[in-house]
């Protein structure tokens, strides 16, 4: 939203009023007042605006922040997954070498005859 004001501080600090026998215009007082309240208005409006897009903002914040969180803790319980293959590597391939065997030897079995799963 624009910032349209009519007044500043120091026009409104600087202001005089002309005198007559009551004392001051009250037309002019009138006049002055209401363009004090006009911008009165305009900040209030301006405020409320800002302070909506700040809740706005801080929601946002706050629901990056939780996604983070919940990131961070799926990354450590990875972290710990792979730091276990580093490890497991030699074992890894030495696992892939026993199922071809058995795969061999499960095949050999039912060349003769002999089913494997039925072994105890």
């Amino acid at each position: 939203m624009d910032l349209k004001l009519d007044l500043t501080s120091k026009a409104v600090l600087n202001k005089a009023f002309s005198k007559n026998v009551k004392g001051y215009d009250a037309m002019e007082v009138d006049a002055f007042l209401d363009q004090v309240l006009s911008d009165y208005r305009s900040f209030e409006a301006i405020l409320s605006e800002r302070d909506v897009y700040i809740a706005d903002l801080e929601t946002l914040v706050k629901k990056h922040r939780d996604q983070i969180s919940l990131m961070e803790i799926e990354n450590a319980k990875y972290r710990k997954r792979l730091e276990n293959i580093k490890d497991e590597g030699k074992v890894s391939l030495q696992n892939v070498e026993y199922l071809r065997r058995i795969d061999i030897l499960e095949k050999e079995l039912y060349r003769i005859g002999i089913d494997p799963s039925k072994l105890k």
